[in-house]
């Protein structure tokens, strides 16, 4: 059990970085066992075809998120701006994995896959971010006058109409960048004394530091 499913996690592997580089369509079931070392048959024995490997792959990075969350906001070890910051680098380095020739992809000819995907950034990203704004507000961070439910909307409104792959190319900033100045102006609007003067301390919006933004 323990050899099937080690198999199992490297199929998932080799494909999903197939998927990444070249997109849905042009990786081939005998492509991927031939990058395994692995016959068809051995491939066919744990997946039937390549939609099951990509929903597999799916719904594995969508328990992988909710545990890292979960595992963070209950960590009593971190300030709430060192989860904050851990928060935002988790989601902009997985916010960079559906860009490129696998979300075109889905996009034309796997709509539906493409909406489900869409549905729960939407609905896990919008009660992270509102979980992180109340508790920062009951933390001093953020200023207690403000509607967290409104400025959740406005955030995960933007940041949504940013991951169109047609909007980034018709843009002269990276993605990165582009990332790094929605959160910076969202979120900096709603910081308190306090917050401000331990984000300058933590440096979450540092300019300098590629990984730190949303």
């Amino acid at each position: 059990m323990h050899e099937e499913n080690e198999i199992k996690k490297k199929i998932l592997l080799k494909t999903d970085e197939k998927f990444q580089q070249f997109g849905f369509a042009k990786v081939t079931m005998e492509e991927i066992a031939g990058d395994l070392g692995i016959s068809k048959k051995t491939l066919y024995k744990y997946f039937p075809n390549k939609e099951h490997i990509l929903k597999e792959i799916l719904d594995k990075n969508k328990c992988e998120f909710e545990l890292f969350v979960e595992q963070l906001f209950s960590d009593n070890s971190l300030e709430f701006i060192e989860k904050l910051k851990t928060l935002l680098d988790h989601i902009f380095k997985n916010s960079q994995r559906f860009h490129g020739p696998l979300v075109q992809d889905l996009m034309k000819n796997h709509p539906q896959l493409w909406h489900e995907i869409q549905d729960f950034r939407k609905k896990k990203a919008y009660n992270n971010i509102s979980m992180m704004l109340n508790a920062g507000v009951k933390e001093g961070i953020f200023r207690n006058d403000i509607d967290t439910e409104i400025i959740t909307s406005v955030y995960m409104g933007a940041i949504h109409s940013l991951l169109n792959p047609e909007v980034i190319s018709n843009l002269p900033i990276s993605f990165e960048n582009l990332h790094k100045t929605v959160t910076k102006i969202v979120l900096e609007g709603v910081l308190s004394e306090e917050g401000r003067s331990k984000y300058k301390t933590k440096d979450v919006f540092d300019e300098n530091n590629g990984d730190t933004c949303l």
